[in-house]
């Protein structure tokens, strides 16, 4: 029979994964980081919520035992964890949940044992976990699972026992793991990144999907790590007993041993470039946790009326691109007013850069909102600026926005004086194809729609000609 633990909610802005363990039953809301917390008379689930997993800030769903310990317990809430209602199951094998993983919105899997401990099972949802079937109901006693996406899946148990499903769980093929010692927890970061932890200190490391695995341990054969993850290709979270805690930012070439000491820790939870540790007897641990796209700075910078946006990332793992949030400084909501596409995996510095022109001196601020292939999301700091909309002292054009586009496209420039202006496009062998302005200007920020609908997919120059002056930039047109 399972011990009782103490589930842990955390609100958070964005989707968050949260769960913890101990002996008193009890079941918590953050709306603040973790600075202060609140119990919720939660009255379902009465004999422990083993786990829980939010697939966005109001939807979550909760795995445990009714109140005897006689049954399973499936539960979810729509507001953000305020109230909960219990789910139907055709599950009815799987008698101690353990574990609840969502790759995607829609899907999900919970993991558990018979009610003889003599199986594990794995049961699934396509519904966002208003209804559950069984998936698998064959393993080995395990330990702990991962879906790396709707497709690929892990689980991991004693003796080194690894197995994976290339269908959503349909078959599965037992791995060659490279060690024997018993495995508690694995995370995967991609369908071919992977890392598994266990007893004495273990890590291994997979880069090729599991095919075969490296060690890439603690050194600490003291300690048995209960919970890992992977939270970028270089940067590896992991505690365990006797409140061990390890850091790795080198893809587990070396460890910083962070241990606090104390009460076992089982779980770990990551939101918003923050991390909490959670363990028995209610403990909770703070700390700044590593984001998979590692943003290394962010600016903004005002000059006649066009504010220009810049940041950089260190390294990306399926990046898919920045959404760019604009709001007043007085007002609550934000506004998407452009996209950014990212590199997809890099391990080497990429810079990005956005421009919005502005008709008004106003005070904003600006944020990032960084968007994984698979649909999840993390925000980037603030930043705030006041636009200026005094007379230009320089000639400029600006990078189009947006670029690339399909089929339009505002190109900027400014005059310092009144003058006349030409804009021409030029594809890549010098060929002039279109003329989108020749004529008279006032000194000041000047913007003009460009329409390449009679244009094929490719990289053109359009230049500025004024006078003596000129200018030219790349556009990309992506149909």
């Amino acid at each position: 029979m399972p011990k009782k633990i103490i589930p842990l909610y955390f609100s958070l802005s964005c989707a968050t994964r949260s769960i913890g363990s101990g002996w008193e039953k009890g079941f918590y809301k953050t709306t603040n980081g973790g600075a202060d917390w609140t119990e919720l008379p939660v009255t379902i689930g009465e004999g422990g919520i083993f786990d829980l997993a939010f697939i966005d800030s109001q939807t979550g769903v909760g795995c445990g035992l009714n109140a005897d310990w006689t049954e399973s317990s499936f539960i979810k809430t729509t507001d953000g964890g305020n109230n909960w209602s219990e789910v139907s199951t055709t599950a009815t094998e799987l008698m101690n949940p353990t574990s609840i993983s969502f790759p995607s919105q829609n899907i999900g899997y919970i993991s558990g044992h018979d009610g003889a401990w003599s199986k594990s099972l794995l049961i699934k949802t396509t519904d966002g976990g208003t209804t559950w079937t069984v998936k698998k109901s064959d393993f080995p006693i395990s330990n702990s699972f991962c879906f790396a996406d709707n497709s690929v899946g892990y689980v991991v148990g004693d003796g080194g026992y690894i197995s994976k499903t290339t269908n959503g769980g349909d078959t599965w093929n037992t791995l060659t793991s490279s060690t024997t010692k018993n495995l508690q927890s694995v995370s995967f970061y991609s369908s071919n990144l992977g890392v598994v932890c266990g007893s004495e200190g273990t890590v291994i490391k997979t880069t090729d999907g599991g095919n075969s695995w490296s060690d890439i341990s603690t050194g600490n054969t003291s300690k048995t790590l209960y919970k890992i993850k992977l939270v970028s290709p270089v940067n590896i979270l992991t505690c365990g007993s006797g409140g061990s805690i390890y850091l790795s930012n080198n893809s587990g070439s070396s460890w910083q041993d962070q241990s606090v000491g104390g009460s076992d820790l089982r779980s770990i939870s990551l939101a918003g470039g923050l991390g909490w540790i959670m363990g028995s007897s209610g403990a909770i641990y703070k700390g700044d946790a590593p984001l998979p796209v590692e943003l290394t700075s962010f600016t903004a910078s005002a000059s006649n009326g066009i504010i220009s946006l810049n940041w950089q990332t260190a390294n990306e793992i399926n990046n898919f691109g920045f959404e760019v949030e604009r709001k007043l400084s007085d007002k609550s909501d934000w506004e998407n007013i452009g996209f950014v596409s990212g590199n997809g995996n890099s391990n080497s510095l990429k810079e990005y850069s956005f421009t919005d022109p502005l008709d008004l001196n106003l005070n904003l601020k600006y944020r990032l909102k960084q968007i994984d292939t698979d649909g999840k999301f993390e925000y980037s700091k603030e930043i705030s600026v006041e636009t200026d909309l005094s007379t230009p002292k320089e000639f400029a054009l600006s990078q189009n926005y947006p670029n690339p586009f399909n089929p339009t496209t505002t190109i900027e420039f400014s005059l310092p004086t009144d003058r006349n202006v030409e804009i021409k496009v030029y594809n890549t062998l010098g060929v002039e194809v279109s003329s989108v302005l020749n004529g008279y200007r006032k000194a000041g920020l000047h913007k003009i729609e460009f329409n390449a609908n009679k244009l094929a997919s490719g990289i053109y120059y359009y230049k500025i000609i004024s006078g003596s002056d000129s200018q030219i930039k790349k556009m990309i047109l992506m149909r």
